[in-house]
């Protein structure tokens, strides 16, 4: 077989060098910063209303034997698909919540109805919201938002929620309640110390400001064209230090200053991670 040439291994070389050199300068912060809101991240996750939480909210449900319609008679009554449904309570009143509009092709949405008599419950205003919120957290209700979504509700798992009211609660906490205007239910709740810490852990860490994560295409695609250069950077470090123990003529590790000396040792080790 033909020898390769010198002159091709010293450009190969120099080429690896300069892309993984520059890569890891333009990427050394962004990593950084994963890392560190990844750390934050883990201690203090996403704001989500847990089911506990949701239950222990709940008004105890009160309902006559017989009283009742079945959700399948009010889906057939309104001309809806029944995705599903849970029987509740709205104020003093015994309702069905049903996730309506698969059948007819459009997006699911939470729609209320009135469990006795089938009719359909208005969407709620923002007065009827905070009422709502005062039920379900016991405090007084000191400000309303409407909106269709903001930092703490831009996750698509709340789009057949929408659209919501943002309700602030007196208290030192800073509590804060979403509740659904279809559904007429909390469905997110947020912390003054929660949200502080989800914007150094979770939002940089997901890449979730709302102006992208609120079109999922567009943030799908900057996640994944952004992981290209980490990826590229990863393989490239690990090229080099896989040439320099095995082709290196003068010394297994040729760098005797302690950054270079360690960056290549602990690179090799944490390549076998990064890239699998």
């Amino acid at each position: 077989m033909p020898k390769r040439s010198p002159w091709a291994a010293k450009l190969m070389k120099r080429a690896l060098i300069f892309t993984h050199k520059w890569l890891g300068v333009v990427l050394a912060l962004f990593f950084l910063m994963w890392f560190a809101s990844g750390m934050v991240l883990h201690y203090v996750p996403f704001p989500n209303l847990s089911q506990v939480d949701r239950l222990e909210g709940l008004a105890p449900l009160r309902v006559e034997p017989g009283c009742c319609l079945t959700a399948e008679a009010i889906a057939q009554r309104a001309g809806i698909g029944l995705g599903a449904a849970r029987l509740g309570m709205h104020a003093d009143v015994p309702v069905w919540r049903i996730l309506a509009g698969e059948a007819e092709g459009r997006a699911p949405v939470w729609r209320t109805f009135d469990a006795e008599s089938g009719a359909p419950v208005a969407p709620l205003t923002a007065q009827q919201a905070a009422l709502v919120a005062q039920a379900f957290s016991g405090r007084k209700a000191v400000d309303t938002e409407e909106l269709e979504r903001d930092q703490w509700t831009v996750p698509q798992g709340l789009d057949p929620y929408r659209p919501l009211v943002k309700v602030r609660l007196a208290g030192d906490d800073g509590l804060e309640l979403y509740v659904s205007r279809g559904s007429a239910e909390v469905v997110r709740d947020t912390r003054r110390a929660e949200r502080f810490w989800n914007w150094i852990g979770a939002v940089p860490h997901w890449i979730y400001p709302t102006v992208l994560r609120q079109f999922p295409q567009a943030w799908n695609q900057v996640v994944v064209w952004l992981s290209i250069p980490g990826v590229v950077l990863a393989a490239t470090g690990l090229a080099l230090g896989i040439w320099q123990i095995f082709l290196n003529r003068t010394r297994w590790i040729p760098y005797r200053k302690f950054w270079m000396r360690w960056h290549h040792i602990a690179g090799l080790v944490a390549a076998v991670f990064t890239l699998t």
